[in-house]
């Protein structure tokens, strides 16, 4: 016996835009006798890619058990056709070692590895 654990309330998204939150219904457990399930769609991308999925469960007075919140930390990129373009953008105009370019270390025109910290206007090329 006892009280089945209680359906969740619906789920909060921080930032509110990047995901859709679709509830695809119950299903049974051994433990806790059901568990909710969900569909995150991404509809857009946070500014760094961070969002928030805050979960609540409440509380049950016959069991004395407290509300449950529960965030989970995901990360929500910019679909993959505007990533690669923006990468070869940047590949091509910022991360471009011009032939007969004075490079310290002698290297011949390439393509090189970027870090954004070893600049603070945003990113150089990594040594």
């Amino acid at each position: 016996g006892g009280e089945a654990f209680p359906l969740p309330l619906p789920p909060a998204v921080t930032p509110a835009a990047a995901l859709d939150v679709v509830p695809l219904g119950l299903s049974p457990t051994a433990r806790t006798g059901r568990v909710a399930r969900y569909a995150l769609l991404p509809r857009h991308a946070a500014e760094d890619g961070r969002v928030s999925l805050w979960l609540h469960w409440p509380g049950s007075a016959s069991t004395g058990a407290p509300p449950l919140r529960i965030c989970v930390s995901l990360y929500v990129s910019r679909p993959a056709r505007e990533l690669v373009k923006t990468f070869g953008r940047h590949a091509a105009t910022e991360a471009w070692l011009p032939k007969g370019d004075p490079d310290p270390w002698h290297r011949d025109a390439a393509f090189l590895g970027w870090d954004q910290r070893t600049t603070a206007a945003g990113g150089g090329p990594a040594a």
